[in-house]
């Protein structure tokens, strides 16, 4: 009898990276007085779409992260802060 790998009934943890990421996305919003609404409907997305970005459960494209370095008027390093 063969073990299955517990990880085929898992689901897919969120990278480290995209966990920063998001983390700095929604940190950056917030020091900009940017609503969560404001936010997603400046990107096209739902607010929880966002809540997915900014949590790390999606990865931010980095479409996205252009799209948010604009609307936050911030270098896209910025989101990279911290990440490693």
């Amino acid at each position: 009898m063969s073990h299955r790998n517990n990880r085929e009934n898992r689901p897919p943890r969120s990278n480290e990276i995209d966990v920063a990421i998001g983390r700095n996305i929604r940190k950056t919003r917030e020091r900009r007085h940017v609503t969560a609404s404001f936010a997603a409907i400046s990107m096209g997305m739902t607010v929880g779409e966002l809540y997915a970005l900014e949590t790390g459960a999606v990865r931010a494209s980095a479409r996205d992260l252009m799209s948010f370095a604009a609307l936050f008027d911030v270098p896209i390093a910025d989101f990279f802060r911290d990440v490693v």
